[in-house]
């Protein structure tokens, strides 16, 4: 299930604070080693095996026609003999000036466009303080923790989840009004959400147009979302286009969370369009126009927060200050203070 790292990283009470610490310092390692999803790396392509070197042919003999034409090209025309003349007779200048004439009236051919990733690998994205790497970690150690093999272990993990409890009470709320029944949904699980928790985003359609979109982590920044940002939107909004805008059109308004995978994007859950969704960096009350009436926006962190811890639960508050300490010392006592994207 979401369990609950939604926003602030984790409001779970899952065991004593002090057994996720190791856990997640050995993440922070898996991040600087380029395994996680602030420093995901793009696989080199193979090399392309050398052509078969080909004979040389032999040009066709020119035609008269061709002969003649050659001729008349290499005849000075009018505007050469002048400038030669204008110049003191400087024929090597002259000549260079033509040369470069015919240069320029000749169409250049186009660069060959760059991939999608290196195209916007140049975009210049904010470094990466310490606390952010913490957090970053913590959040993929505590999303690891809600793969479950049995239904016992589902139970046991749904009645310790404070984002449940809510939201069943918020549900009998709804009794007196509306028809409503609670249902568990099983979705099968993907190792690589945790592995690239930045890379879920929440959107929101309005009347079939998706005109919101928004990273779902809100305390935390994602330093590769940062830098392909223009990619993340164009594989979202290809996709919405493509396949859901079509199947869901009978909904004509509602939240939903993708999630960009490396290989495709997909689409995690459904919620009805109504105040109480998680709309991410978005607010219901100041940007509820934006949701109805557009235009589009998408947005990320652009930076790390000045206290990222803020916001969690008091005990995680204390691990992760530990975790951040232990992390300062191995640098002073390394001598490394650079910060690995």
């Amino acid at each position: 299930g979401e369990g609950g790292v939604e926003g602030t990283g984790a409001t779970e009470e899952e065991g004593p604070a002090g057994a996720q610490t190791v856990t997640v310092e050995a993440t922070i390692e898996q991040d600087q080693q380029g395994e996680g999803d602030g420093t995901a790396a793009t696989e080199s392509e193979p090399d392309q095996p050398a052509e078969p070197d080909k004979p040389e042919q032999e040009e066709p003999a020119a035609t008269p026609e061709q002969k003649e034409a050659g001729a008349k090209d290499e005849e000075p025309s009018a505007t050469d003999t002048g400038k030669e003349k204008e110049e003191g007779g400087k024929e090597g200048e002259a000549i260079e000036k033509v040369g470069s004439a015919e240069e320029e009236s000749e169409p250049k051919p186009k660069p060959a466009k760059k991939p999608l990733g290196e195209e916007h690998a140049s975009r210049k994205v904010k470094a990466e303080p310490l606390d952010n790497q913490v957090l970053r970690a913590f959040g993929r150690t505590m999303a690891e923790r809600y793969h479950v093999t049995s239904g016992k272990e589902a139970l046991e993990l749904l009645l310790k989840s404070s984002n449940i409890k809510q939201a069943l009470e918020e549900l009998k709320s709804f009794e007196d009004s509306v028809e409503v029944e609670a249902v568990i949904v099983v979705r099968q699980w993907d190792p690589q959400v945790p592995r690239y928790p930045g890379f879920q985003f929440r959107g929101i359609v309005y009347k079939n147009e998706l005109n919101a979109l928004s990273q779902c982590h809100c305390n935390v920044y994602f330093p590769n979302v940062a830098r392909y940002k223009a990619t993340i939107q164009e594989k979202i909004v290809s996709f919405f286009e493509d396949t859901v805008k079509d199947s869901l059109k009978d909904l004509e308004s509602y939240c939903i969370k993708f999630f960009v995978a490396p290989e495709k994007v997909y689409v995690m859950k459904l919620e009805p369009f109504y105040t109480g969704a998680d709309v991410g960096l978005f607010s219901w009350k100041q940007d509820h126009v934006t949701f109805m009436n557009g235009p589009f926006e998408f947005w990320i962190n652009e930076d790390a927060k000045p206290e990222p811890f803020e916001g969690q639960l008091s005990q995680w508050q204390s691990m992760l200050e530990s975790v951040r300490q232990q992390k300062l010392n191995q640098r002073r006592q390394s001598g490394k203070h650079c910060v690995v994207l």
